[in-house]
């Protein structure tokens, strides 16, 4: 019995490694996309957009998974480096690690949207999407 149980778990823990590349790929193809390395460094979580590119003036919904569910808050950057400007906000995260925010953008451009968490008293960057654009 315990043998079969061993299996069973086996499978099923195999099927959820191949599974979860393939929904993540999904889940891109949205809008948004995302960035999961920046030079060297791979960052540990995904952000996701309902759009790209999106209406001045509408909401833009934001969604992710693999931030520190032990840390309930966050902080996300929309970064229009041609402008030269940051807007900044505050964001939730879950329990299980994942995030939900709405954005209302009341002026154009391209922006890279970025999340950071807190660990050990410093910011670090989890996630990235880089050019949302604006129109």
């Amino acid at each position: 019995m315990m043998r079969r149980i061993t299996l069973i778990a086996l499978v099923v823990a195999s099927l959820f490694l191949v599974a979860t590349p393939a929904l993540a790929r999904n889940a891109s193809d949205v809008g948004g996309g995302t960035s999961t390395s920046r030079g060297n460094t791979t960052l540990s979580a995904t952000l996701y957009s309902s759009c790209n590119p999106c209406v001045t003036g509408a909401f833009v919904h934001f969604w992710g998974s693999g931030y520190n569910g032990s840390q309930p808050r966050g902080a996300v950057a929309f970064v229009n480096s041609a402008a030269g400007y940051t807007v900044w906000g505050g964001i939730n995260v879950n329990p299980d690690g994942t995030t939900s925010f709405d954005w209302y953008p009341t002026l154009g451009g391209t922006f890279d949207v970025k999340v950071f968490q807190q660990r050990h008293r410093k910011s670090v960057l989890m996630a990235e999407l880089d050019g949302l654009v604006i129109q």
